[in-house]
């Protein structure tokens, strides 16, 4: 996913991508975009799915799925949480959900390493691919990925890397 915002000369520019996620119809985005949200004014967004098959960041490489556009003002409003039909191309009823909230000032970090004992097997030929994601919950109860490890190809004992997080990524600083 591409996030575009609209400037002062009401041009849409580039914000920011997601990562890429590779082979599913319905992808769980972990990145997340930080903005200053400015209540007088209409901060407009348009997000733009696309269907990466090629290394290449020039989107007219890519194929188009559809888009959004809303202001951050309509998500915030809504409880900080919207779900709206793609526009575009596509005649399939896709749906994008965004999600945004306040974040709080905390600048802790949080370094965490994790490792698996004894995981069942899960691949037909070998043993499993595993890797981890960590949800947060958020205020409307629905959750959101925040961070996912690497894949540990052909075992059952995996040890993943160490990471650090920020506490306002992982809990927005909340650690109650």
């Amino acid at each position: 996913a591409v996030l575009f915002v609209q400037n002062a000369d009401q041009k849409y520019v580039e914000f920011g991508r997601t990562e890429y996620i590779k082979d599913t119809l319905n992808p769980n985005f972990v990145k997340a975009f930080v903005m200053p949200y400015v209540f007088e004014e209409c901060q407009r967004l348009r997000f733009k799915i696309f269907d990466i098959d090629s290394p290449s960041d020039n989107l007219s490489r890519h194929d188009f799925l559809g888009q959004l556009d809303c202001t951050l003002g309509e998500i915030l409003s809504q409880g900080g949480r919207i779900e709206k039909p793609l526009k575009g191309i596509s005649k399939k009823k896709s749906r994008i959900i965004v999600s945004a909230e306040e974040v709080n000032p905390c600048n802790d970090l949080i370094t965490m390493a994790f490792c698996g004992i004894h995981l069942d097997k899960k691949d037909f030929f070998g043993k499993s691919d595993p890797f981890l994601v960590f949800y947060r919950m958020n205020n409307d109860g629905s959750y959101v990925a925040v961070h996912k490890t690497e894949v540990i190809k052909n075992t059952l004992n995996p040890t993943w890397k160490q990471f650090t997080i920020d506490a306002k990524k992982l809990c927005n600083g909340d650690y109650t």
